[in-house]
């Protein structure tokens, strides 16, 4: 489900929402519907930031998407998830 205009992007993609997030968007809010969660996506030049993700020619910090891809599953799971994640980069370091 996809709707964009030069200030408002919805969709239900994860990967698609971290990377326009990595391209300057900023996500508005979280809705659910029957697809699943839906972002809410604003800022300025989403069409073309999207048309860049879609073709393949969007250039992003894989660092910053991985960052921003963790947030959002965050917010989409609570934060119990981000309590496992804490915990699990702990444990991680812990063993080196």
């Amino acid at each position: 489900m996809i709707a964009v205009n030069q200030e408002r992007m919805t969709t239900t993609d994860l990967f698609r929402s971290a990377s326009l997030i990595c391209q300057g968007a900023r996500l508005e809010r979280l809705e659910q519907s029957p697809h699943g969660i839906v972002f809410v996506l604003t800022g300025s030049g989403l069409a073309d930031a999207d048309a860049d993700y879609r073709t393949g020619k969007a250039r992003i910090n894989p660092l910053e998407f991985k960052l921003h891809l963790n947030k959002l599953r965050d917010q989409m799971f609570g934060n119990e998830r981000g309590r496992e994640a804490r915990d699990d980069r702990g444990s991680h370091t812990a063993r080196r």
